[in-house]
């Protein structure tokens, strides 16, 4: 009797456990993303291709121009 109260109260405070840990917030991908300045772009789709010369799609537009962003700029004076 005393063993199957012993299990009979693991049991609960296993419950317990695990109630509280299902009752925490997880943080969010936006909100990570937010917090670690990152920008977050969604795509309708997955692209077809991400070679330049190839690609002629609005998804592959968007993020050719995300992944080109850096590397060219426009110059003022010419």
């Amino acid at each position: 009797m005393k063993a199957l109260k012993c299990r009979l109260f693991f049991v609960c405070v296993a419950l317990l456990c695990l109630t509280m840990l299902g009752c925490s917030k997880a943080e969010t991908p936006v909100e990570k993303a937010s917090r670690e300045g990152i920008l977050l772009v969604g795509n309708g789709a997955d692209p077809a291709t991400l070679d330049p010369t190839l690609s002629s799609g609005l998804v592959e537009f968007k993020i050719l121009c995300g992944l080109f962003e850096g590397l060219v700029s426009v110059d003022s004076v010419t």
